[in-house]
């Protein structure tokens, strides 16, 4: 369980090992932390290299079918 800005969720972590040009070639690896429901919505990004993303805020919407 997870808790963020935008509130507290189940997750499932799933981790990456992306192929970076330039500078960060080759280094690092990503997690990213889905909802663990059917929308496996994004709520958390972490990498080794400096760079995390965080759900601040979630709106509902149209149901995609």
């Amino acid at each position: 369980m997870l808790t963020m800005p935008a509130g507290k969720f189940a997750t499932i972590k799933v981790g990456t090992f992306p192929k970076y040009e330039g500078v960060f070639m080759n280094k690092g690896e990503s997690f990213i932390w889905l909802t663990d429901d059917r929308r496996k919505i994004p709520v958390l990004v972490k990498s080794t290299i400096s760079i995390v993303s965080t759900l601040t805020k979630m709106e509902p919407g149209k149901d995609i079918k």
